[in-house]
């Protein structure tokens, strides 16, 4: 790829215990395990990358189900009439995006799409639009899918801009992003 530079990294767990990631503690453990996941797949990139100038990293995260743990506990706490808090707040997968860009300090652009292989195209445009928007700008872009037994799979791409490069991503370029994002909805149909 000659107008933009990515890396690649995948991270997988084969069971929903999943400790909370040291870049979250101090911060706020309440992470549910697929925000946990996003958070560990971030981690596994930047160390990959160590130079990235966090406070403009971007952050997309695409997911489908959202944090399901704190869904059940809300949903519980209503059937039982217990208050509970924080259902739009922590329930939906828009989390996955704020807990990995709180963890890693990051203060650029926090989005999550919610869908699945279907969405990808519309992830990665925005992905390579942020990135290139200021100069050394990065994206980092990950996709969380829950396996259909217990663990997770995260695939994640850092993509590093160049800036004046805001007329589109190239097929090549989207192709390649999308073979490497796609493989964890692959890997869940297993």
């Amino acid at each position: 790829m000659d107008n933009l530079n990515c890396f690649f990294s995948s991270y997988s767990t084969p069971d929903d215990i999943v400790p909370v990631p040291d870049l979250l503690k101090g911060k706020d453990k309440r992470a549910d395990t697929a925000a946990r996941i996003a958070v560990l797949a971030a981690s596994n990139m930047l160390q990959e990358k160590p130079n990235i100038d966090l406070t403009s990293l971007n952050v997309v995260v695409i997911n489908r189900e959202g944090c399901k743990s704190h869904i059940n506990k809300v949903s519980n706490g209503i059937k039982n009439h217990q208050p509970a808090q924080g259902f739009f707040v922590r329930g939906g997968p828009q989390t996955l995006a704020t807990y990995t860009a709180l963890a890693l300090d990051s203060h650029g652009a926090a989005f999550t799409f919610v869908g699945d292989k279907n969405i990808l195209s519309d992830a990665i445009t925005t992905a390579f639009y942020l990135a290139n928007n200021i100069d050394n700008g990065a994206t980092l872009i990950t996709v969380v899918v829950k396996n259909h037994g217990p663990g997770y799979q995260a695939n994640s791409a850092l993509i590093l801009g160049k800036s004046g490069h805001l007329e589109g991503v190239s097929s090549l370029e989207e192709k390649t992003l999308h073979n490497h994002l796609s493989q964890a909805f692959e890997l869940d149909a297993n």
